[in-house]
């Protein structure tokens, strides 16, 4: 019986823990991005892809997925995220990204918006978009 209610257990965080991808539009023809042209898009000072069409960002509101992405990629909170884009909205540097309440919802957007890249939790991620791997 211990043993059913520990591999429960495992089971359980396994699958509450969020491991973020980040995801494109399929017209987008690069497949993997370095870390630091993550780090640029997600601060809103790379606005291209290496390929050269624009980015088009989508974030997700909240949540730990978002905070993941944030942290690991972008060295940011959410609240200095929003900060930053909302400086650079205010001096017309950048369009605020979209945002949205779920992975169905962002992937819906990604997948119907060319040059799009959002993030989303690995598990969400349909075959509409295609997944990009960040070096």
């Amino acid at each position: 019986m211990k043993h059913l209610i520990t591999l429960l257990v495992l089971l359980v965080a396994a699958v509450a823990y969020a491991e973020p991808v980040f995801v494109a539009n399929k017209n987008v023809s690069d497949s993997s991005l370095p870390k630091d042209t993550v780090d640029g898009i997600l601060k809103g000072r790379v606005k291209s892809w290496p390929s050269g069409s624009h980015v088009v960002l989508a974030t997700l509101k909240g949540g730990s997925v978002g905070d993941a992405v944030l942290s690991t990629y972008a060295g940011m909170t959410s609240d200095q995220f929003n900060s930053n884009w909302n400086r650079l909205v205010f001096t017309g540097r950048a369009a605020q990204p979209k945002s949205f309440s779920s992975d169905k919802e962002l992937i819906d957007y990604v997948a119907s918006t060319p040059n799009a890249l959002g993030y989303v939790d690995s598990a969400s991620v349909t075959p509409d978009v295609k997944v990009i791997k960040v070096e």
